[in-house]
C-alpha cells in the first residue's frame, strides 16, 4: 500500500519455523588426531612403563645382591620413578576434542605436560648425579660415612625452584588449548600454544634448571671413570647423554614443525622423542646390571672401588727390605682403602673385603688390598 509492505503473516522456512538456517559453509578438516595414530602413541607409553615398572620390580627382588648394593638400590629407584614421570607425558598430549573434552580440560593436558617432563628428566639426572657424587665423596676419603641426605639435597633444592616457576607459568599465563585456522580457513587444527602473554620467562629458566642436573651428571662422571663399573656407570651415562642430545637435536624441531601443520604429525613426534628417553635410560644403565647379575664374570676391572685386587707400593725396590715406616705408611694405605666399604657400610653395599696384614721385613712390596690396581708412592 503505498509503496510500502506490511507483513501479514510471518515467512516461515523449510523446517517450519521463522528463524533463518545457517548459512551453508564447508567446516574443513579439523585436524583431530587419527585414532590409530592415538593407539599407537598410546601403546609406546604403556611399554616404556612396563620397562620401567619391570627395571623398579627387579632391583627390590634383588637389592641384597652384591650388585645392586654396589649399585645403590635406593637412587636406582628414584631413577625408574624419574623414568615412569617422563613416559606419562605422552598421555596428556593424545587428547582433543574428537573424545569429547571441553577446551578447560584440553588446557589442563596441556599444561600438564611441562609439568611431567620437567619433574621427570630432573629426577632421572640428579638419581644419577647423587649416585656419583657420593661414591666420589666415598673415594676422597674425607669423610667417614656419607649419607643420602648429604648428597640429595641440592636437588630438592633445584625441584623447589622448577616447582616455583611451574605454579607461576601455570597461574600467570593464558597457556593452553586453542584451535586456529590454517591459511585462513576453512581448515583448522587444535594444539597447546601461547595466549597474548609470552611463556619465554617461563621457559628459558625451566630448561636452564633442567639442563643442570644434567651437565652436573656428566661432570661427575668424568670425575669417576677411574672407579670400578661396580659403584659407576660412567660410560653408560656418557652413551645415554649423547643419544638423548641426538634425538632432541632431530626429534624437537620437526616436532615443532610439524605440530603446526598437523595433528598426527607433532604427536607422532612428541611420542618418539618421549619414548626414547625412559627407554634408553633403562636400557644403558640398567641392562649392564642385569646382565652382571644374572651372568656374572669373572674378570674384575682394575679401577679405584674394585675388590679383591693389589697394591703396588712404588718407589721400592723389590729386592729389598722395607724398613718401619714404609711398613706402617703402606698399611695406612691400604687401611683407607679398605675403609671405602665401610663408609658405605649400611647405605647400599655389604661387599665382604680381605684383611689388609701388615706388610713383613725384607718381603715384596705386594699389599693385599680391597682397592686394585692404585699406585701409591712413598
Amino acid at each position: 500500500m503505498n509503496g510500502t509492505w506490511f507483513e501479514i503473516n510471518p515467512f516461515l522456512y523449510a523446517d517450519g519455523s521463522t528463524s533463518p538456517p545457517a548459512l551453508l559453509r564447508d567446516p574443513g578438516d579439523q585436524n583431530y588426531l587419527s585414532p590409530g595414530v592415538r593407539a599407537v602413541g598410546l601403546a609406546m607409553m604403556s611399554i616404556a612403563l612396563l620397562t620401567v615398572t619391570a627395571c623398579f620390580v627387579w632391583i627390590i627382588v634383588y637389592r641384597n645382591h652384591a650388585v645392586v648394593k654396589a649399585s645403590q638400590p635406593n637412587f636406582l629407584l628414584f631413577f625408574c620413578a624419574g623414568s615412569a614421570i617422563t613416559s606419562l607425558t605422552i598421555l596428556p598430549a593424545s587428547f582433543d576434542e574428537s573424545q569429547g573434552l571441553s577446551e578447560a580440560a584440553l588446557t589442563v593436558a596441556c599444561i600438564s605436560k611441562p609439568w611431567l617432563a620437567t619433574i621427570g628428566h630432573m629426577v632421572t639426572y640428579y638419581a644419577l648425579y647423587a649416585k656419583l657424587w657420593r661414591v666420589h665423596k666415598v673415594l676422597q676419603f674425607t669423610r667417614r660415612k656419607v649419607n643420602v641426605r648429604q648428597v640429595v639435597w641440592p636437588g630438592l633444592l633445584l625441584a623447589m625452584m622448577a616447582f616455583a616457576i611451574l605454579c607461576a607459568w601455570t597461574a600467570t599465563t593464558d597457556y593452553g588449548w586453542k584451535r586456529e585456522e590454517i591459511d585462513g580457513g576453512p581448515d583448522s587444527i587444535g594444539k597447546c600454544t601461547a595466549g597474548e602473554m609470552p611463556v619465554a620467562p617461563f621457559l628459558i629458566p625451566l630448561l636452564v634448571l633442567v639442563l643442570i642436573p644434567t651437565v652436573l651428571t656428566e661432570f661427575m662422571a668424568y670425575k669417576t671413570t677411574d672407579v670400578d663399573a661396580a659403584f659407576s656407570e660412567s660410560k653408560w651415562i656418557f652413551g645415554l647423554t649423547l643419544l638423548q642430545f641426538q634425538v632432541i637435536l632431530v626429534g624437537v624441531p620437526l616436532m615443532v614443525i610439524l605440530d603446526d601443520v598437523s595433528s598426527d604429525g607433532g604427536f607422532i613426534g612428541l611420542f618418539l622423542v618421549i619414548f626414547s628417553f625412559p627407554m634408553s635410560a633403562c636400557g644403558l644403565i640398567m641392562i649392564p646390571k642385569i646382565v652382571a647379575v644374572h651372568m656374572p664374570s669373572e674378570e674384575r676391572p682394575s679401577q679405584r672401588g674394585a675388590t679383591g685386587g693389589r697394591v703396588q707400593v712404588s718407589g721400592i725396590p723389590s729386592s729389598q727390605g722395607m724398613d718401619n715406616s714404609y711398613n706402617r705408611r703402606a698399611s695406612n694405605h691400604s687401611n683407607r682403602r679398605a675403609s671405602f666399604t665401610e663408609n658405605l657400610q649400611g647405605s647400599f653395599t655389604h661387599l665382604k673385603l680381605d684383611t689388609v696384614t701388615e706388610p713383613q721385613q725384607n718381603v715384596s712390596a705386594d699389599v693385599e688390598s680391597p682397592i686394585s690396581s692404585k699406585s701409591f708412592s712413598s
